[in-house]
């Protein structure tokens, strides 16, 4: 039987008990956020818990209808521990909800908290909730004019969506606008580029609400459910831009891709509002002068915010608010000490020392110690454009005549191979530095392992400097599946032998942040040039794990 931690359960155990009822449900919100988040329209689910005798909401939660059960538990420890004011942090005597599995597993998340789960087939007070809520959401609408919504739509796609602004910045470097209006005072603006499938801007209402989602984020693993992801998300103060696609097509290239026509989609999270669709006009202003002002920032200083470094930029501009007869002055500035403090709290304290050499140890042939644990490696192709301009920060073994070759070469229209490396900036530089005071990288190769405790056989990427030092670059387990990485290796190595059997070794920043797992133009710092060769010319074999006690 699933149970809570004993720390939470001690945690919990310290608030006082209340002789009050509280009521859960969830349902499905079909309809209610089709102007929010599409893919919501038909999965998407709201958890609420409420205080019967008492008549107010505890807690609010939207999220995915996969979930699971656990959603209702995590709303109500926030329920009981944060809940919406006048609410006070206590534990229920008592709590109803109106489904049988749900009260089963209720039961054994909560032993120990002696509070009674009781079932209902029928809770009128949340049936008259859900009804107000859908009488809400269609009268939300009716609270921001037309004109309105034309213009805030106007200004996303000419100031955001047509500059695209997440070719020039990091998800690390922070625009900071003041508006002083409308009750907000500042909004802290940061692209987004996720998957190279969702493009947009998030205007934090609060910067620690940024700092903390970034933290919590980098602190989930693989493992985690959905069900964490989502509630992380759910922890924002934020409002956000998204641009949603008329056009489903998946065949769409790039540049295709930019041109197909857009629908902005804005909302707002809160954390404990939840995700919601905007309500009034009172938030619409402020919103649109941010995004005027920003897009007339990126647009003036477009080649300074496309440096690898950006200094102090400020400027303040005049906008004109749409149907009010006034202008108003908003400063724009980047936020160089932001930026560095998001680069130590996602660098780790000990970078320094990041490589720990050990010269004493003359049986560590091949070292695990060039990539740190948390990056990112995929196989892939850099285009044209990028490899071009990457040209001044690489460092190639390769004689002129074969490296002319490269250059010159009509398959790099297609791409050029490249195994790419993608971690937090500060670790970016540690890892370029170790690699330039090696004198780059001359040989490429992939090599099979083997863990004897785990039974497990596994592929290893590994490089040799022109220092001769062997260094892993990651560990790619073996799968059965039809996209293996064996597959993936082998068109992979197509692509190489265009190339006389080069292949490139990108460094790449953004692991922290919004273009995690599909770094952008900006995000790429180092090329390093290598040769793809067989095992046996490095004078490997298969290499099984050992663990020294």
């Amino acid at each position: 039987m699933t149970s809570l931690p004993e720390t939470t359960k001690h945690r919990l155990q310290r608030l006082p008990q209340i002789p009050h009822v509280w009521e859960g449900d969830r349902r499905s919100i079909t309809g209610m956020m089709e102007n929010l988040e599409p893919d919501l329209v038909d999965s998407g689910e709201c958890i609420i818990w409420v205080d019967g005798s008492e008549g107010f909401v505890r807690s609010m939660d939207v999220m995915r209808s996969k979930s699971g059960p656990e959603a209702m538990v995590r709303a109500l420890l926030k329920a009981i521990e944060n809940p919406h004011s006048p609410a006070i942090p206590a534990r229920p005597q008592k709590i109803v909800v109106k489904d049988r599995q749900l009260q089963f597993f209720l039961r054994g998340a909560l032993q120990g908290l002696d509070i009674i789960v009781d079932y209902q087939p029928e809770l009128p007070l949340l049936d008259e909730l859900w009804q107000n809520f859908q009488n809400m959401h269609t009268e939300s609408d009716e609270n921001i004019s037309p004109e309105l919504s034309k213009a805030l739509e106007k200004v996303a796609i000419s100031e955001i969506w047509k500059q695209q602004p997440w070719q020039s910045l990091s998800e690390e470097e922070i625009i900071k606008i003041d508006v002083n209006q409308w009750g907000v005072e500042s909004l802290y603006a940061c692209v987004m580029g996720m998957l190279g499938e969702e493009f947009g801007i998030i205007l934090y209402r609060s910067l620690d609400s940024m700092k903390t989602f970034r933290q919590q984020v980098m602190s989930l693993t693989e493992s985690e459910e959905e069900g964490e992801l989502e509630a992380t998300f759910l922890q924002q103060d934020c409002w956000f831009i998204n641009f949603s696609h008329d056009d489903d097509d998946e065949s769409l290239n790039w540049n295709e891709f930019l041109k197909s026509k857009v629908k902005p989609i804005f909302g707002s999270i809160h954390p404990y509002e939840g995700i919601s669709p905007l309500k009034d006009e009172e938030e619409v202003y402020p919103i649109y002068a941010a995004l005027k002002a920003f897009g007339k920032f990126v647009n003036e200083f477009e080649e300074e915010l496309s440096e690898e470094n950006i200094d102090l930029i400020e400027k303040e501009y005049d906008v004109e608010i749409p149907l009010k007869d006034f202008n108003l002055k908003i400063n724009v500035s980047t936020t160089p000490e932001i930026t560095k403090e998001l680069e130590h709290l996602f660098g780790d304290d000990d970078d320094e020392d990041f490589f720990d050499d050990d010269d004493d140890d003359d049986d560590l042939a091949i070292s695990d110690e060039l990539i740190p644990e948390g990056a990112l490696i995929s196989l892939g192709k850099i285009e044209s454009s990028l490899f071009n301009s990457l040209q001044n920060k690489s460092l190639a073994n390769i004689d002129a005549n074969t490296f002319g070759k490269i250059t010159r070469n009509q398959a790099l229209k297609a791409g050029f191979p490249v195994i790419i490396v993608q971690t937090t900036r500060p670790k970016a530089q540690i890892i370029i530095e170790k690699l330039k005071d090696e004198n780059g990288i001359v040989y490429l190769t992939f090599n099979k392992g083997y863990d004897p405790y785990e039974e497990e056989h596994f592929d290893l990427s590994i490089l040799q400097t022109k220092e001769e030092n062997l260094y892993i670059l990651a560990q790619f387990e073996e799968t059965n599946q039809k996209d293996s990485f064996s597959q993936q290796l082998k068109l992979w190595q197509k692509d190489v032998a265009k190339f006389n059997g080069y292949c490139g070794v990108v460094i790449a920043m953004g692991a922290s942040g919004a273009s995690r797992g599909q770094p952008q133009h900006k995000d790429f710092l180092y090329l390093f040039y290598g040769e793809v060769v067989k095992k046996e010319k490095l004078g490997l074999e298969t290499l099984v794990l050992s663990l020294d006690y």
